[in-house]
């Protein structure tokens, strides 16, 4: 959530030395945004690794800070644009974009569990390939014209999100741990 504040500084900064033209705002924003949520987990989470151990944990906290992200940039967005509607804000903030910074995430997020799980060397192209898609979501966007092609881009990201979370659940280190124990059940006989 904190990586906002960060983000929004060098968006203000770049958006005021490129004229906020259109393209290169979207791109600015996809790359500035991406890298400084994949910035917060990589610092302060990644290192840990009696708490980041799998492939998912990349995906969870990856989307945990996008919905950081989400929720407080929704926040300003609310508080900067209320005159333009409050129903609008929420469907394009509140529903399209918080979905568009989870799916956005899972993949460096997913790059970021195969790079602790030794599966590659290099999250570069995880956090590359989400601010391209966040950026093309943002250049939809604010084209005006084409901006439910944003819908369609987040719903297919959506999907894949969700089938990279299946197979990661399936391929866990972590899946038949449980199925080895048996549960423990306590049965208590009460005399009446």
């Amino acid at each position: 959530m904190l990586s906002v504040i960060p983000a929004a500084i060098v968006e203000m900064i770049l958006g005021w030395l490129f004229s906020f033209h259109i393209v290169i705002n979207a791109l600015f924003i996809g790359f500035v945004e991406e890298y400084f949520k994949f910035l917060a987990v990589f610092l302060f989470i990644y290192r840990k690794k009696h708490i980041f151990n799998s492939i998912m944990d990349g995906m969870v906290y990856s989307t945990a800070a996008a919905m950081g992200f989400a929720s407080l940039e929704n926040i300003l967005y609310i508080f900067t644009y209320a005159n333009q509607g409050i129903f609008t804000i929420f469907i394009l903030r509140a529903l399209l974009a918080t979905i568009g910074h989870l799916t956005f995430a899972a993949w460096w997020g997913y790059a970021l569990g195969k790079k602790r799980m030794g599966q590659i060397k290099s999250v570069l192209g995880g956090v590359t390939l989400a601010a391209v898609f966040h950026a093309f979501y943002d250049a939809l966007v604010f084209s005006q014209y084409l901006a439910l092609g944003a819908v369609i881009l987040v719903v297919f990201l959506a999907i894949h999100f969700f089938r990279d979370i299946r197979h990661t659940l399936k391929n866990s280190p972590f899946r038949d741990i449980n199925k080895k124990e048996k549960p423990f059940i306590v049965e208590k006989k009460i005399d009446v």
